[in-house]
């Protein structure tokens, strides 16, 4: 790959995002046990906060690789105005992610070693170190499964290839996150009532 560099980057930055989001978002809940045992508040506000935090760590990255890309030769354009789009995205769906795990970590404490683990075997099958065509055949199924693919993918338009990304792709992660989305916030607010009495 020409400018490998940036093609890495490109496949870094928006993987960091995802793992720290995930990371923690969710270990909010349980960090925070001394003040939901002494203040009510809502208690997703917790994974809210930890998220878009790492959102905008994420955004200000961005510009480190529009730097990377403007001093390589690689340039940017217009397609730049995709990234609000396909960072919301990502967004949404780690919001989904951490709904779910910062709830259940509070009750299922080795959740974490297990997510992590999985997350370590996720990034293999993301294409960031490499092209996607260079996935063995017989397992592309795996890439095609995998959310990241299509997001990271769609950085890679925005900022290395500068082309649109595949609407397709990211429709389908797009209705993905909001279907997770609801089912996240409806396992969070149920089990959130015994958080008190858990952490």
């Amino acid at each position: 790959v020409d400018n490998y560099l940036i093609y890495l980057i490109t496949g870094i930055i928006p993987w960091t995002f995802f793992t720290s989001a995930i990371g923690m978002g969710m270990t909010s809940v349980l960090n925070n046990a001394n003040i939901i045992k002494k203040v009510y508040f809502p208690r997703i506000i917790l994974p809210i906060s930890s998220v878009t935090s790492c959102l905008v760590n994420f955004l200000i990255s961005c510009v480190i690789i529009l730097l990377f890309c403007v001093f390589s030769g690689v340039g940017i354009s217009i397609q730049l105005l995709w990234l609000p789009v396909v960072a919301l995205i990502q967004y949404i769906m780690l919001l989904a992610f951490t709904f779910i795990l910062s709830a259940v970590e509070i009750y299922m404490r080795d959740i974490e070693h297990i997510i992590n683990f999985i997350l370590s075997m996720v990034f293999y099958v993301t294409p960031i170190l490499y092209t996607p065509d260079v996935f063995p055949s017989n397992l592309s199924w795996l890439l095609k499964l995998n959310p990241m693919t299509y997001l990271v993918n769609a950085y890679r338009s925005i900022f290395f290839y500068q082309t649109m990304p595949d609407m397709m792709g990211l429709g389908i992660v797009g209705i993905f996150s909001v279907i997770i989305f609801l089912m996240g916030y409806i396992i969070f607010e149920k089990l959130q009532k015994g958080f008190a009495e858990e952490v």
